[in-house]
C-alpha cells in the first residue's frame, strides 16, 4: 500500500493518524503498535469525527497517563531512534520508521536553521520520554 499526503498547509501527528484511520487502519492495530514500543506509561487512543469548514475527517488523540510528570519530557531524534530500536516492532517496521524520523528531523532542521540532532519532536515527546529501559 502507498499513501500520498498532499500537505499544502502542513501536517501533524494526529492528522496523519486520523487519515490512516479514515483509510481503514483499525484503532486496535494502532494500540498494538504503541504497545510494541515498550513505553512505561499507559497510552489511551481515542478517535472522533471532526469538521473544519467544509472538510471532515477523524482526529486521533493519544493520551499519556504519567505518574508525577506535569511537563512532557524533551524528545529529540536520538531518543526517537532509540525508542524504535528498543521496540518489539518487526525489523522492517523499525527500519522504515527510523528512516521516516531521520528525514522528518532533517526537514525540521532545515526549516528551523539547526541540525537534526537539535530538533524537538513536540507531538511524540510525551510518550518517548517514558521508555522502559
Amino acid at each position: 500500500m502507498l499513501a500520498y499526503f498532499d500537505i499544502f498547509a502542513g501536517i501533524s501527528g494526529d492528522m496523519v493518524l486520523g487519515a490512516l484511520v479514515d483509510a481503514g487502519l483499525p484503532l486496535a492495530a494502532l494500540e498494538e503498535t504503541i504497545a510494541a514500543l515498550g513505553l512505561s506509561k499507559e497510552i489511551t487512543v481515542t478517535a472522533h469525527p471532526v469538521r473544519k469548514g467544509s472538510l471532515v475527517g477523524t482526529k486521533v488523540d493519544l493520551e499519556c497517563h504519567p505518574s508525577g510528570h506535569s511537563d512532557p519530557p524533551q524528545c529529540g531524534l536520538k531518543e526517537i531512534l532509540a525508542l524504535i530500536r528498543g521496540s518489539s516492532l518487526p525489523a522492517q517496521v523499525q527500519a522504515s520508521s527510523s528512516r521516516i524520523f531521520q528525514r522528518l528531523g532533517e526537514a525540521e532542521a532545515a526549516l528551523h536553521g539547526t541540525s537534526p540532532e537539535e530538533v524537538h519532536f513536540h507531538e511524540v515527546g510525551f510518550a518517548a520520554g517514558h521508555v522502559v529501559q
